[in-house]
């Protein structure tokens, strides 16, 4: 098993008895994967924020979410009425200063207000 926590390459030597054999190993920080669940809420309702990331140093949520979980993650988001659309970047950093984003916009529908019928 290898671990790294930083993304760069590494050499992996393996032997056995007088013979060796050298690999490298490339890691590199990736945001793998971004959402929203559901893409599209009524007023009141909620989404979900989940995310997928390898080898950061540190990730945020702009919109006022705030920081994110390294690795992966999830964070719930609930919407008042007024707001037509709004578009999540998640944020991340490796530890040699890269930065990568990704966006998920979630689009809050209009509910039909219902006339009253008064009877006549």
């Amino acid at each position: 098993t290898v671990s790294c926590n930083e993304s760069g390459s590494y050499t992996i030597t393996v032997t056995s008895g007088t013979q060796s054999m050298n690999f490298t190993l490339i890691v590199a920080s990736t945001i793998l994967n971004f959402n929203a669940n559901p893409r599209v809420v009524n007023p009141g309702q909620s989404t979900t924020l989940s995310w997928l990331t390898t080898v950061y140093q540190s990730c945020s949520i702009n919109q006022g979410v705030g920081s994110a979980a390294l690795d992966s993650g999830t964070k719930t988001i609930f919407f008042k009425e007024g707001v037509a659309q709004t578009t999540y970047t998640l944020t991340c950093i490796d530890s040699g200063g890269k930065t990568d984003s990704s966006q998920a916009t979630v689009t809050i529908s209009k509910v039909p207000k219902l006339k009253e019928i008064v009877p006549r």
